[in-house]
């Protein structure tokens, strides 16, 4: 009975043989397709991972450009500094003798040591003085100040009376 069933064993194991080797061969198939999968991804990456240090190589001297840039901006604004503080002590000498010049003339000095004149001296004296009035006496009826806040409606009309000289005035 056992040899009857060897020829059934024997396919039946060839049969399993063959669908090992056949699960190892789709195996192998799909593991190839990812491995090439991987393979294109991992190009993809290298090149990109070479383009991007490209640029940060370009970056960076972009950055060295401009560092450079700056210290000589630095330097062109410290001259510029150095210089505008010579120009100002300079102009400052000048004035100091220009103004010395001016006030040294005798004509200069008479004109600073005259008195001003009375009437004039109380034009300008403005101390001691009460305010101004509202409305000032010498004034038609009617042509005082407007009391604060009384609005449009004391205003006289716009266009009541045409200017007589050219100019509007």
């Amino acid at each position: 009975m056992i040899a009857a069933l060897m020829p059934f064993i024997r396919r039946l194991l060839l049969n399993l043989l063959l669908a090992v080797a056949l699960l190892a061969g789709y195996t192998l198939w799909q593991q190839s397709g990812q491995l090439q999968r991987q393979a294109s991804s991992l190009s993809a990456a290298l090149r990109d991972s070479a383009t991007l240090a490209e640029r940060n190589r370009a970056q960076g001297e972009q950055l060295n450009a401009q560092a450079a840039a700056i210290q000589q901006q630095q330097a062109a604004s410290r001259e510029l500094a150095s210089q505008l503080s010579a120009l100002s002590r300079q102009h400052a000498a000048a004035a100091a003798k220009l103004e010395a010049a001016i006030h040294a003339t005798p004509a200069a000095a008479a004109w600073g040591s005259a008195a001003i004149p009375g009437p004039v001296a109380r034009l300008l004296d403005t101390t001691g003085q009460p305010a101004a009035p509202a409305a000032d006496p010498a004034l038609p009826d009617g042509d005082g100040l407007r009391p604060a806040g009384a609005g449009a409606e004391d205003q006289r009309p716009a266009g009541g009376q045409l200017a007589t000289t050219p100019g509007g005035a």
